[in-house]
């Protein structure tokens, strides 16, 4: 009987197709001493649960606490080479333990009872691929469906964006996590174990990308607060990797008077109830007016314009389009909410060119967003100031920020002076002026080469009590995109851990890995 093929995809350890000899020897190896390890230690605790599905504590190893000592070095060597490896493939297998990001000891993930992850509510950008555009979703959402969608990634090898699979989800039950106030005025919620990508180096030293996980977040802030550490070290040891800007997939065409009455309609539109489900657009500005009434006469709408009928001009003031339930020209306005706290703009117009997106949010700064006059707000170089009461078209705002290339801060404000009592999201759009946002990119893009990314600083960082919290298993850069632009690590070691879990219960499996050769480069 042959043996069964445990095949467990790992892409992206090596691009270079000149090192893959080496490279699947050392990967091989590797799995192979880790998946030993990993036998050990269930035959040591055999009333290990099932991989993840661990509540139980135990004391932390020695080797678990440190990096490899010379001992362990010559040992993993004398393990390979016993078996077959050669002197270099032994080198290259303790280097590839040594200083990989990708795996690290599932052992030790059930010993701590931490694991590196997320709320489930945790929202990510990703791509369908049965329609190629954006969407933003949660991990929870990703439970059954991840096999449908790739996650927005960055390549360091090729120092660019790509959308790779998904290729796993895992329910990691409830643990303790930590959230993190960021500059952009997000929050971030994760174990204390996740790890980030930072900037480090200070002064006249060379920067140089590193790693930062959420527990040392808190660390550093609770030291800054107990005054045993300087505003400047803070400000080094808090610096967290974000996009600056990402791709246009250029998907659909809207036409531009569309796009506009998209935008402007998510602002200041609602949908009468009644028969006839009438869509409306709030507005009185003689200037805004007339973009409006020509973007209607570009996609032949008819409407009426009732002028103002309360206590100030623009009270009440508003369009009603004509046609109701059978014009399917006004179908867009109806699917994108009937008031303020679920309206959205229209998804697949996030997928358009940055002409589109522009356009769109245009059409929103000219209904809902103050744009002031130099001097005249507290924060300086800001363009425009947008203001929502939906969830769902706050995210879609920073996401077309993000594919423009537009700073954003936002913040969810429950004191305003708008009306009723619902909280408010503000979402600041900073423009060229904003020196230091753009030179955080600038330094990302020159001294490290990594286009399209900045960075951002932990503002704050505590404990956060408990979540049910997963995470996703991303192809070849082993990376993803938070929905605000964080970029974010996986790194379980999944296919040694479950390749022991099969030997010890009998069936002869072995971890293996698969290669695809692509017009840029070899994915392992």
């Amino acid at each position: 009987m042959s043996m069964p093929r445990i095949l467990f995809h790992l892409a992206g350890l090596f691009d270079s197709p000149n090192m893959r000899g080496l490279s699947e020897d050392a990967v091989l190896w590797g799995l192979e001493v880790l998946t030993n390890w990993d036998v050990d230690y269930l035959k040591t605790h055999p009333d290990t649960q099932k991989l993840y599905d661990s509540g139980v504590v135990y004391a932390l190893p020695d080797q678990m606490t440190s990096k490899m000592t010379p001992a362990d070095i010559a040992a993993i060597k004398r393990f390979v080479m016993a078996r077959g490896a050669s002197r270099d493939s032994a080198d290259h297998v303790v280097a590839f333990l040594e200083g990989m990001e990708v795996f690290r000891d599932v052992p030790a993930v059930l010993q701590l009872g931490a694991v590196d992850c997320f709320p489930l509510t945790q929202k990510i950008i990703v791509r369908s691929k049965s329609t190629g555009m954006y969407e933003l979703l949660a991990i929870g959402e990703l439970r059954h469906v991840w096999p449908a969608y790739q996650a927005l990634s960055y390549s360091f090898t090729k120092c660019d964006y790509e959308f790779r699979d998904i290729v796993g989800f895992v329910d990691k039950g409830v643990k303790h996590v930590s959230k993190a106030h960021l500059s952009n005025g997000t929050d971030l919620i994760s174990t204390d174990s996740h790890e980030f990508w930072s900037v480090e180096g200070s002064g006249g030293s060379a920067r140089h990308i590193g790693k930062s996980t959420m527990g040392e977040y808190v660390e550093v802030y609770s030291k800054y607060r107990a005054r045993r550490m300087s505003r400047g070290m803070r400000g080094v040891r808090s610096r967290i990797l974000q996009a600056s800007k990402i791709p246009a997939l250029n998907m659909v065409h809207p036409s531009p008077a569309k796009s506009y009455l998209a935008g402007i309609y998510a602002a200041e539109g609602y949908t009468r109830t009644g028969r006839s489900h009438t869509p409306t657009i709030g507005q009185h500005n003689t200037d805004v007016r007339r973009k409006i009434e020509v973007a209607l006469a570009q996609e032949e709408i008819s409407y009426r314009y009732h002028g103002g009928r309360g206590k100030s001009p623009g009270s009440g003031a508003e369009y009603h389009l004509h046609g109701g339930l059978r014009e399917q020209r006004l179908d867009m306005f109806r699917e994108q909410g009937r008031n303020s706290f679920e309206k959205r703009l229209p998804k697949e117009f996030l997928s358009a060119d940055e002409t589109t997106i522009a356009t769109m949010l245009r059409g929103h700064s000219d209904g809902d967003a103050w744009q002031p006059a130099r001097g005249a707000y507290k924060r300086p170089n800001i363009d425009s100031i947008y203001a929502t009461s939906s969830d769902e078209l706050a995210e879609q705002i920073r996401l077309g920020a993000l594919i423009l290339g537009r700073s954003m801060y936002s913040y969810l404000q429950n004191n305003h002076q708008g009306e009723g009592y619902s909280p408010i999201w503000r979402l600041h759009e900073y423009n060229e002026n904003a020196s230091r946002l753009y030179a955080r990119s600038r330094m990302v893009e020159e001294q490290l080469v990594l286009p399209g990314l900045s960075y951002g600083t932990v503002r704050n960082a505590k404990p956060f009590g408990k979540a049910h919290v997963g995470c996703i298993e991303v192809e070849g850069n082993h990376n993803f995109f938070l929905a605000d632009g964080t970029l974010v690590s996986n790194c379980d070691n999944l296919s040694a851990f479950r390749t022991a879990e099969l030997r010890l219960a009998g069936v002869k499996a072995a971890p293996y890995i698969t290669w695809r050769d692509t017009s840029r480069g070899t994915t392992y």
